[in-house]
């Protein structure tokens, strides 16, 4: 009899076994419910200050939220931390509750939506549950107590492994989310203690003076190319009595004083012009030698227009060639080469029959003539100082352009017969050993009256300090145009200037 009251049917058997399914879902979506809300609550009320969530939110199997709670209890324990050593209104906690605020709403908000959609299932299942028990109403009440402590039986014991289940999770997230930091005491603040400001000044002032001299102390021994008419008196004892600057315009005219009245260049030689008189102040001393160390650094440039400025002033200039190994000034003065100087010392020519006209009517050009194969022994010869001589006698100033002292020693012969030696020397290829062994040579032949031009001065300053002068003074355009001061006649007024000096 007893069999026969625990037999069911097959269908009744399966109607048995959902209904304890549905429970045992049941009882774990009250489990999930419970802790959705003990959550709700935490989340509402934490004021930064809690360290761990409640117990029952690790029953929740959610990826998602255990990732955002575990970053907000990081955030939480960073704030701990940074406590100790700021103020709780400090901009760095501030920033810190601002994620934390940020975080905290996204996961409230995914709690809600999560909320409603456990109450729907649990809805489900109790509706479920109740279309089961009453398809088993028709059973004896004797059978349905039975089948009902069976169910309740099979119920707790899935729901006990549920729950054992949860708990060792428990365990290992709560291990995971623990905050190392503790806050044992809250900052106080006890005034400024750093940085100290006059002990950073001293410092970096001193690292600023110490790589400035480092850079200067380089530049003195790894860069020897001179590049101003001040680097070049700090490695001369020579004077140093006028800087060029860099003429673009070479090319169309190497005669820069004839091409342009007014600019940079044409000035610097009205300088050199002035800086000769003191120079050439013994009675008679006329006569100017110009030369270089290298070839190519603007001897012939300066030689050219210096004799082209000292003509615009009205002197009587000879300007001779003396360079018979690579002759330019012809070129530079437009003139024909057939004869000249070479002409001169062998015989073939007066000085009276080669002296040709420059480019002023008080200015006489001597070129060099043919290129002879014994150039150095002409300058040696007598004829070489008779004309020297005859020149002195005429002019009011001879310039003498010679080759470089470098690769030949014309030059340094030629200094014994002249009043002052010009000695050119360009940024491009000038260095402070290449001077000093220029003086080097000078001193070992007892010549002491050479001075130092340096040629082809780039620099904005120089273009700075000329455009000042020039509108302050009257040499710009609109001076050129209108003349000084109140007058008209700006070309006739540097003609007046010229012819002054």
């Amino acid at each position: 009899a007893q069999n026969e009251v625990l037999d069911l049917t097959r269908e009744q058997n399966e109607y048995f076994n959902t209904l304890v399914d549905l429970e045992r879902q049941l009882r774990e979506m009250d489990v999930q419910a419970e802790s959705l809300d003990d959550l709700g609550v935490f989340l509402s009320s934490s004021d930064g200050n809690a360290e761990l969530p409640p117990s029952s939110y690790f029953m929740l199997d959610d990826p998602w939220m255990a990732d955002q709670i575990g970053e907000l209890m990081e955030l939480e324990a960073k704030r701990s931390a940074m406590l100790l050593d700021v103020k709780p209104g400090s901009y760095q906690v501030r920033r810190l509750d601002s994620s934390a605020q940020h975080l905290r709403s996204n996961v409230v908000s995914y709690l809600s939506d999560k909320m409603g959609t456990v109450e729907r299932r649990r809805i489900d299942l109790q509706s479920s549950i109740r279309d089961l028990e009453s398809r088993l109403s028709g059973l004896p009440k004797t059978q349905r107590d039975i089948l009902a402590m069976e169910r309740k039986l099979g119920v707790n014991e899935k729901l006990a492994v549920y729950l054992l289940e949860r708990k060792a999770a428990t365990i290992i997230a709560r291990a995971s989310i623990t905050p190392e930091a503790q806050l044992i005491e809250r900052a106080r603040y006890g005034g400024m203690v750093g940085p100290d400001k006059r002990r950073t000044i001293l410092t970096y002032t001193a690292v600023g003076f110490l790589i400035a001299l480092a850079l200067a102390v380089a530049r003195m021994v790894f860069f020897e190319r001179i590049e101003s008419t001040s680097e070049l008196r700090e490695s001369v004892e020579a004077p140093v009595i006028a800087g060029i600057p860099f003429y673009k315009e070479m090319g169309d005219d190497p005669v820069a004083c004839r091409a342009d009245n007014r600019s940079a260049v044409t000035e610097s030689f009205r300088a050199l012009r002035t800086n000769l008189q003191y120079l050439l102040a013994k009675e008679g001393a006329n006569v100017i030698l110009v030369s270089s160390l290298h070839p190519q650094e603007g001897k012939s440039f300066v030689s050219a227009n210096l004799a082209s400025i000292l003509a615009k002033a009205g002197k009587k200039v000879a300007l001779v060639d003396f360079d018979m190994h690579k002759p330019r000034l012809h070129t530079y003065m437009g003139l024909a080469n057939e004869r000249g100087a070479s002409s001169l010392m062998i015989g073939k020519a007066s000085l009276k029959d080669i002296m040709k006209p420059g480019a002023y009517p008080s200015m006489d050009v001597l070129t060099a003539g043919p290129v002879p194969p014994n150039a150095s022994d002409l300058i040696l010869s007598d004829r070489m100082k008779e004309t020297v001589a005859e020149l002195k006698a005429s002019y009011d100033y001879v310039i003498l352009d010679t080759p470089p002292i470098l690769l030949i020693s014309d030059a340094l012969v030629l200094m014994e017969h002249v009043d002052t030696a010009l000695l050119v020397t360009n940024v491009a290829k000038s260095s402070r050993r290449g001077v000093q062994h220029l003086e080097d040579l000078l001193e070992q032949n007892g010549l002491k009256h050479a001075s130092f031009v340096l040629n082809g001065v780039r620099t904005k300053r120089w273009a700075h300090y000329y455009n000042r002068y020039a509108t302050k003074y009257g040499y710009a355009t609109y001076g050129a145009e209108y003349g000084y001061g109140y007058g008209y006649g700006g070309s006739e007024r540097y003609k007046d200037q010229d012819a002054q000096a």
